[in-house]
């Protein structure tokens, strides 16, 4: 059994004490104390993790992540158990005081301080104000998350065991990490459910025990042994199950659990490896509302577990959900009861990467699987397959955007297949375009049937369609992608604005301008989304750092960090602008603006987070979410 250290807590770890509540028919016979870490944000939900693990200090390393996205600590889970380190999260720009003070206190001085990802996901500053401390700092760093989480394995040596996971999603990656650090195994990322070259390459040079967790892994590679659920949280029961021998952390016996949300990473990737560490599994669970039957079934087959770590605050996990892991039965308090209806599961689970809405009454949203379904006078349609994948040889299609000009016309793109017209009532086939990167597109926004931009490689290049076909992809003038949003173009007639990192460009009749710096006093914002509705006017808000900025066509004003208090958000992650009204949505929040302030309205978002966004009008707005909700919100009503 790896290190558990016991002991008082110190007094700066936000931890509440233990709900000790009475048995219920939930899923046992006996009690589970749940223990509750949570911050007031994401970086301070992992010291608190810290802080539990190493109440004195004394730990051998610190894995160091960054706080914007997941795939590094994905794969950083087994590296913080065979050094005995807690995983640390932290911006992109670099390390927060309440970072630095953390490292300082946990490991001794002269420790290893290892940096996942490369200089955009975590700044080099960080390596330097690390190493004016005397810390020493290894960066482990790949081209893209899938290299990184190569560089990772071969940090760890030799490993006998590894285990595959999407890369391009987490809840699978969550479970994996956790069972990695008593397997002595590396997590490695598949592109979905294709096989990415660097894994392909790094499982060729080092034959042996392959799990793939989940189905997209599965797909992935065929070869290797599946661990895949019905959805999350059964996949996340099922490692849990298929490692049992691993989890054992009371002499032969297993009496503690980790418990996470299954729709939000932040909180999973630092209770991963810490409660890996312990020797225990980490199960996902929903944000609020009752525990998915596969959870329960696990519990009730493992009486022995009579202590929960639950990571994350109420925001992220009600407690409702920490009640009914106890044991006892509890009513279910999702949002949903105000005038705002409650969120409406229309793709069962699968992400909503895009949706637009042209009118008030009608929209178009995809899913990550590839599935198309509109909304008409109130009503959701079932999903539609409309990329099965083929182009690209895999299993299931992945959709990365769509945009309707009008209700009769939408142009959906597809992370590898290519793009796809609905037209007259009917989707058309996919093709396979443009011709640099075979059917890569990242983003779409189309001002009408014959005019869209799309970004439309990894690159960040961009390419223009006259309404037959797509022109050779331009060059990206010196910003490339290098974040995961949905909407990184907006156009307007011809003109377009594409935003990336902290920088923008503009397009007019398919000319590009230089990059520039949206705003150099807010630089340390990334990740921006953005939505116009003339050439001179366009709202653009930052996923990292939560900044508003308005453009009027000749330079942007900035709004601030809009993000209201209490709003346990690193950011916004999607904005949408009708006429002179906008709105934007943090992980679980909106916003809306009708000239330069923004006001906080509340909490909408149930289950999973905010990812696109459309509004027709100052009352209509429809919010598409990691967890295949849609929600239809009229933002001059209140929020339940």
């Amino acid at each position: 059994m790896r290190r558990r250290i016991a002991g008082a807590l110190p007094a700066v770890a936000l931890v509440s004490g233990l709900l000790l509540l009475g048995p219920g028919p939930a899923h046992a016979t006996t009690t589970i104390a749940v223990t509750r870490l949570a911050g007031v944000n994401r970086d301070e939900t992992a010291i608190a993790a810290s802080q539990e693990l190493y109440p004195h200090g004394g730990a051998g390393a610190v894995v160091l992540a960054s706080d914007a996205n997941f795939p590094d600590a994905l794969a950083g889970g087994p590296l913080a158990a065979k050094n005995n380190a807690p995983l640390l999260l932290t911006p992109p720009t670099g390390l927060t005081s309440e970072v630095t003070s953390e490292i300082s206190r946990v490991v001794p001085a002269h420790a290893t301080v290892y940096i996942l990802g490369g200089d955009s996901a975590i700044a080099p500053s960080a390596d330097t104000t690390l190493e004016s401390m005397g810390f020493t700092t290894v960066r482990l760093a790949g081209s893209d998350r899938f290299g990184t989480a190569v560089a990772i394995a071969n940090a760890l040596g030799n490993p006998t065991t590894l285990l595959e996971a999407s890369g391009l999603n987490f809840p699978d990656g969550l479970s994996a990490g956790a069972a990695a650090g008593g397997l002595s195994a590396a997590v490695l990322l598949t592109n979905g459910t294709t096989q990415a070259p660097e894994t392909a390459a790094y499982l060729a040079a080092h034959p042996g025990k392959d799990d793939a967790i989940g189905g997209p892994a599965a797909a992935a590679d065929p070869t290797a042994t599946p661990i895949v659920g019905s959805d999350r949280y059964a996949t996340a029961a099922m490692v849990a199950t298929t490692f049992a021998s691993t989890f054992v952390n009371h002499g032969t016996t297993l009496t503690l659990a980790g418990f996470a949300s299954g729709v939000a990473f932040p909180d999973a990737l630092s209770g991963g490896a810490d409660i890996g560490i312990q020797d225990g599994p980490l199960l996902l669970v929903p944000s609020c509302g009752p525990l998915p039957s596969s959870l329960t079934a696990y519990l009730g087959a493992h009486p022995s577990i009579t202590s929960g770590l639950l990571y994350g605050g109420t925001a992220a996990v009600g407690d409702d959900v920490a009640t009914e892991i106890s044991g006892s039965p509890a009513a279910s308090t999702c949002p949903g009861s105000g005038p705002n209806p409650m969120g409406t599961d229309i793709s069962s689970a699968n992400t909503i990467v895009g949706i637009s809405c042209p009118s008030t009454t009608w929209c178009m949203a995809v899913d990550g699987k590839g599935d198309a379904i509109s909304y008409a006078n109130g009503t959701w349609s079932s999903p539609t397959l409309v990329d099965n994948g083929a182009n690209s040889g895999q299993s299931v299609g992945e959709f990365d955007g769509v945009s309707c000009p009008t209700t009769t016309w939408c142009m959906a793109v597809s992370y590898n297949d290519g793009y796809v017209i609905y037209q007259d009532n009917a989707w058309g086939p996919m093709t396979e375009t443009p011709p640099t990167v075979a059917g890569s597109y990242h983003g779409v926004s189309c001002s009408s049937p014959s005019f869209c931009g799309a970004e439309s490689d990894n690159s960040g290049d961009l390419t223009f369609y006259n309404g037959s076909s797509w022109a050779q992809p331009k060059a990206h003038n010196g910003i490339g992608i290098g974040d995961d949003v949905p909407t990184p173009i907006s156009c307007v007639g011809t003109f377009c604005m594409y935003v990336t990192g902290d920088k923008y460009q503009t397009a007019d009749d398919m000319v590009l301008s230089a990059a520039q710096t949206i705003d150099p006093a807010t630089s340390s914002s990334f990740s921006p989304n953005v939505s116009c509705t003339t050439a001179t006017s366009c709202e653009v808000v930052f996923a990292v750092g939560g900044e508003a900025e308005a453009w009027n066509g000749t330079n942007f004003t900035s709004a601030g960090n809009i993000l209201a208090s209490g709003d346990d958000s690193l950011g916004l992650d999607a904005v949408s602008c009708a006429g002179a009204f906008c709105g934007a949505a943090s992980d679980k929040d909106l916003y809306t603006s009708s000239g330069t302030t923004w006001t906080h309205v509340g909490r909408i978002i149930s289950s999973g987070l905010a990812v696109s966004m459309s509004c027709a009008s100052n009352t209509f707005c429809m919010i598409g979410g990691e967890s295949g909700f849609a929600y239809q919100v009229n933002p001059t009503l209140p929020l339940s």
